[in-house]
């Protein structure tokens, strides 16, 4: 029987034989024991330990126990080494606290009142639930789900998987040396992962509202999750970087795929924040109005540094920074407005919901796209001017002079009025030009094959 106070008939609950002893007010053989009620209590036994004299390994086989922990019995259990499997037979446990270096849930519904801090963890079924759970060595789930207020598993030796993971707080996730993938749902306020090769979470049952991530090597990330979610700090060193929320998007921090490409897709507004968006290949921003209005909010940079720039807002467009990237265009099927931080590069294409092209303010030289605050805070400019040439001067039937090459340098230094240090620049470089030439003149045949101009730019 559980813990508690039982009242029963006479007969359902075997107490072995009751009989009267002679007392002070009569012998016994003057009075008859008849059926009636009577009670009994069982009390919590504070602690039991595994002894694994079973040899099974099984948590329902009472050998293994000096007593076995099953519903609400035992306030703890210690397990001092070994691998203890909790099987279906072992019904429905409520401890208040579990010791031990290594658990196998395949079966049942284990529930724990406090923390829970293991080596190893593996699960084929079942139920674990409670207040928190820590696994810093090696963790597999195939079936069955944890409940707990926050979850920080590592494995750190291959893949980490997972069929259900459920927390009201924060769910960590960290696989050095592999990925990371599931096989069920994961529910968290706050979702951290760290990866070797890649993670992939594209679960239509996922629940996140905060998502940071970070993989040191080849492979995605990605994220399908339902409802609002903010991203925080996504890094990816060489892979490409997808997330899909099923309501609003907002990045919170920088968004970083510096080997790949970056696709954000929100069903509704999308807000990228003060960390933007950077990739070395595409970026694809999308604001649908699937849930509400599919507005877009552009309030960090967003530079891609060789791929296509693709923003697309099935509403409204917001561009409050700076925008780059080699080729692409900007769409909004409302209006397109720009804050007075914007800057655009000349490449992109921008069209509002009027099918007419609309004309970003633009601030660069060139390909080069400058923040304003950042002209304000420039000292001086140098301009590298290299070129190479070849000739061939006829001193006799057989001599010929050798090819050349000369570098000219010239630096200004911007003065309080920007115009004079354009114009500093342009005097140096004819200067040069003009003194090069005439040296020219004297090598009969000359021909120029290469020229090359650097510019310079120099932050205060």
């Amino acid at each position: 029987p559980n813990v508690g106070t039982y009242s029963v008939a006479q007969g359902s609950l075997d107490v072995g034989t009751l009989a009267l002893g002679d007392g002070s007010v009569g012998l016994a053989s003057n009075y008859t024991l008849d059926g009636g009620s009577h009670s009994a209590d069982i009390t919590q036994r504070p602690l039991s330990t595994w002894s694994g004299a079973g040899a099974d390994n099984r948590w329902s086989n009472p050998a293994n126990w000096d007593a076995l922990p099953n519903l609400n019995n035992v306030a703890a259990v210690s397990i001092p080494s070994a691998t203890v499997v909790y099987d279906a037979a072992a019904g429905n446990t409520t401890l208040g606290s579990l010791s031990a270096s290594a658990l196998t849930v395949s079966g049942g519904s284990l529930q724990l009142a406090s923390g829970l801090a293991l080596q190893s963890y593996s699960q084929s079924g079942g139920l674990l639930s409670g207040q928190s759970l820590a696994v810093s060595n090696s963790f597999s789930q195939s079936a069955g789900s944890i409940e707990m207020a926050s979850i920080d598993l590592t494995h750190t030796s291959g893949n980490l998987s997972f069929s259900g993971l459920n927390a009201s707080g924060s769910v960590s996730l960290a696989a050095p040396t592999g990925s990371i993938a599931q096989s069920g749902p994961v529910t968290a306020q706050a979702l951290s992962i760290q990866s070797a090769s890649g993670v992939v979470l594209n679960n239509s049952g996922n629940r996140v509202s905060v998502f940071s991530a970070s993989n040191s090597g080849s492979g995605p990330i990605e994220l399908t999750s339902f409802g609002p979610l903010d991203l925080q700090n996504i890094n990816n060193t060489s892979g490409n970087i997808r997330v899909v929320g099923t309501g609003g998007v907002t990045s919170s921090g920088a968004v970083v795929a510096s080997s790949g490409s970056v696709s954000v897709t929100a069903n509704s507004p999308l807000t990228i924040g003060a960390g933007g968006v950077s990739a070395s290949g595409n970026i694809d921003l999308v604001a649908t109005n699937q849930t509400s209005d599919g507005n877009i909010v552009l309030d960090g940079p967003i530079t891609s540094s060789s791929g296509t720039l693709t923003i697309d807002a099935a509403a409204d467009l917001t561009q409050n920074s700076s925008v780059s990237a080699p080729q692409g265009s900007v769409r909004a099927g409302g209006t397109i407005s720009f804050g007075a931080n914007a800057i655009s590069d000349a490449r992109l294409s921008y069209q509002d919901s009027s099918q007419s092209t609309v004309s970003p303010p633009a601030t660069s030289i060139g390909d080069v796209v400058l923040d304003p605050v950042a002209l304000n805070e420039i000292s001086s400019i140098t301009i590298v001017v290299s070129y190479a040439q070849e000739f061939t001067a006829q001193t006799d039937s057989t001599q010929t002079a050798t090819p050349t090459t000369t570098q000219a340098t010239q630096t200004s230094t911007q003065s309080e009025d920007s115009g004079s240090s354009a114009d500093a620049a342009a005097t140096g470089s004819q200067s040069t030009s003009e003194s090069t030439a005439e040296g020219d003149k004297e090598k009969e045949g000359a021909q120029s094959v290469g020229l090359v101009i650097e510019v310079q730019i120099c932050r205060r």
